[in-house]
């Protein structure tokens, strides 16, 4: 479902760290950078991963109250992000393993979710890997690339992450 490739050889603590990433991810990075509808759209279309809207006065307590602390930055105010739920199925199933992997203890089922910060044009999930996932997918314009962003760099290290978290894993 999910394939990129790693870089054993590259070590984020070279000099060159970033100069190697790019590349080696060169062929990689998704142009342009999509809108929060072709991003959700192409999930869909390319990984099968379904979102049910919800809202977060709907939600039950737990989920409240995670979503409530996933950051004090004003791009992560609860009441101005869009909120989806991941389905949980055969497509989404590397993404809920993951939790479940790291945390077997958990006293609930746990629920992935996306968010949106329209203000900041901003996704955040309470899965690391959705959220690198999302990065990804959601690419970068080549004005980015030409001028190494800090989205541009953001991208190049997501791409390394998420490589490796796919590497460690198979």
């Amino acid at each position: 479902m999910f394939e990129i490739k790693f870089p054993k050889h590259i070590q984020l603590t070279d000099h060159d760290c970033l100069i190697k990433l790019e590349e080696f991810y060169k062929e990689d990075i998704r142009t342009p950078y999509l809108s929060k509808t072709d991003l959700l759209k192409g999930m869909y279309a390319e990984h099968n991963l379904n979102f049910e809207k919800d809202y977060f006065d709907e939600l039950d307590k737990i989920s409240k109250a995670i979503l409530s602390d996933m950051g004090s930055h004003e791009c992560y105010k609860i009441s101005d992000a869009e909120i989806w739920r991941l389905k949980e199925d055969e497509s989404s199933s590397y993404i809920y393993n993951i939790i479940n992997i790291a945390s077997p203890n958990l006293p609930y089922k746990p629920i992935i979710y996306l968010l949106y910060n329209e203000r900041y044009d901003f996704f955040y999930s309470n899965s690391w890997f959705l959220e690198l996932f999302v990065c990804v997918q959601r690419g970068i314009n080549f004005e980015e690339i030409e001028l190494k962003t800090g989205r541009y760099k953001n991208h190049i290290f997501s791409l390394y992450e998420m490589g490796r978290e796919l590497n460690i894993r198979t």
